[in-house]
């Protein structure tokens, strides 16, 4: 009998452009159902991680930033390429103004608030769950890349600086900084009235809230009907964080 051979794509073809469109880059990406998904989900993460190791420059990506609408983030921690499928921030800590680029955003730096400590929920390839803390860099780099998935650019929520803003003096640069932070008080009290009255916004803010108010203890599991998959899947979670103490 002849052996069938199996023939995988070259690796330089695993290597992607990084997508620099603006309507492209906006659209939320979808969540993945890992038990449907698994093959185009090891795809995903093999072009995500060929292309971060292709560039030195690169410490992360989203999924969407190399062309799949998906919801996986990869980050390099110090050459080990970690996967992160699904993931939601679920409790945040501190604040502070970060300096950032964006390889989808060539040639530009903006100044965006971040928190600088932040726990997360995510699912790994194998679609086991799992929760990590970050602090600092990590954090920042984490949030900058939840952000590509829910559709948000740096140039849509924060202060694009150039040189100039380094040359000015303290003072200055500090009330440009002010401006810009009560601009954002403002826009947040528009985005949380387009939540409400947006049907499906307000459906992915309150699961938000939900899965905080779980992990937190606010909310006990056994007082909310979830169908069995989701009792399975919670329990699973809760397995693991004991297992970890």
């Amino acid at each position: 009998m002849d052996k069938k051979i199996v023939k995988f794509p070259a690796s330089n073809e695993r290597v992607k452009e990084i997508v620099t469109d603006y309507d492209t880059l906006s659209e939320r990406c979808e969540e993945i159902d890992l038990t449907k998904k698994n093959k185009e989900v090891q795809e995903i993460i093999l072009c995500l991680k060929n292309t971060i190791r292709s560039d030195k420059t690169i410490s992360a990506l989203s999924a969407n930033q190399i062309g799949f609408n998906k919801r996986i983030i990869c980050m390099n921690f110090n050459g080990d390429i970690r996967s992160f499928i699904n993931p939601i921030i679920d409790s945040v800590h501190g604040f502070e103004l970060s300096r950032e680029k964006c390889h989808s955003l060539p040639g530009k730096e903006f100044i965006r608030p971040r928190h600088n400590k932040i726990h997360v929920t995510y699912q790994t390839p194998l679609g086991k769950i799992e929760s990590v803390e970050f602090m600092g860099m990590a954090a920042r780099l984490f949030q900058h890349h939840v952000d590509h998935l829910d559709g948000l650019l740096l140039s849509d929520v924060s202060l694009e600086i150039d040189e100039e803003f380094d040359k000015a003096t303290e003072e200055e640069r500090q009330e440009v900084i002010s401006m810009y932070l009560d601009s954002i008080d403002l826009n947040r009290e528009k985005i949380n009235t387009d939540i409400e009255n947006d049907e499906e916004a307000k459906k992915l803010s309150d699961g938000v809230k939900f899965l905080t108010s779980v992990r937190e203890g606010k909310t006990k599991i056994e007082q909310i009907p979830w169908t069995e998959e989701q009792i399975k899947i919670m329990e699973q979670y809760k397995e693991q964080q004991n297992n970890k103490k």
